[in-house]
């Protein structure tokens, strides 16, 4: 069963690393590096913990029940999760690309950031399969579809707006809005819908429109993600950064 919970886990997280890691092929990051990322990503869950206690203690998160509202349960969403943990996965990022001399290209900056977020949601996948005992599959499935990629696809858009922070191309007031407060609306939206269908809030509409809501978000967030990958790859290639001679689309 513990090799069940750790597959169930772990796959999507390799899956989704695999193809960032194939759209790197010509000039890949020092595994090293990525390595370093991925325990960061680790280290953040713990930290984000730390954080969300904090909030929690200063009264700006609540813990919300069946009978409180929507906006209880956004504002739970948001300070217990969304705010915390994209705010200290985005520290890591910093600290991982402030002083690296790999970081020489637009795409650098997705993959480096994929890597702290994947190891983010590999950690925390471990933890609630690990901690589930009667609907292992369904609950890994179900956060192999929908949350690894939902932490993926914020990754993808830290990664994408810092990469274009550094080289120039956006201000620093875009860059704060893009690189942080986009990945915390996607997350607390994810939260506050799931949050409200665990606490049945809304009754039987509620639990028929969040599926399709998750769905649409997560498809969005997804398509919008590989195609920004898409992007910054034929940019570095067409500027030189990229020291191959290929032209093929990724």
């Amino acid at each position: 069963m513990i090799l069940l919970k750790l597959l169930l886990a772990l796959l999507p997280a390799a899956v989704l690393f695999a193809y960032t890691w194939w759209v790197d092929r010509y000039k890949k990051e020092p595994p090293a590096q990525l390595a370093k990322g991925f325990l960061y990503g680790i280290l953040s869950a713990f930290s984000a913990v730390f954080l969300a206690s904090v909030f929690e203690w200063t009264g700006l998160d609540v813990d919300p029940g069946p009978d409180d509202s929507v906006g209880m349960h956004m504002r739970h969403a948001f300070f217990a999760a969304a705010i915390p943990e994209e705010s200290v996965k985005l520290l890591m990022i910093w600290f991982l690309l402030r002083k690296n001399p790999f970081f020489d290209e637009r795409l650098d900056g997705i993959v480096y950031a994929v890597s702290v977020g994947l190891g983010f949601a590999s950690i925390e996948n471990v933890l609630y399969l690990m901690l589930e005992e009667e609907s292992v599959a369904a609950t890994g499935i179900m956060r192999g579809l929908f949350a690894v990629p939902g932490h993926f696809c914020y990754a993808v858009i830290m990664g994408y707006f810092y990469s274009r922070y550094h080289f120039g191309e956006i201000s620093p007031r875009k860059a704060v809005l893009c690189v942080w407060a986009l990945p915390v609306l996607l997350h607390g939206l994810y939260d506050t819908a799931v949050f409200c269908v665990q606490d049945d809030v809304g009754g039987a509409t509620m639990l028929g429109l969040v599926p399709l809501f998750l769905i649409v978000l997560i498809y969005f967030s997804l398509r919008w993600s590989l195609k920004s990958m898409k992007r910054l790859y034929a940019q570095d290639l067409s500027e030189g950064l990229r020291e191959d001679n290929h032209s093929e689309g990724v």
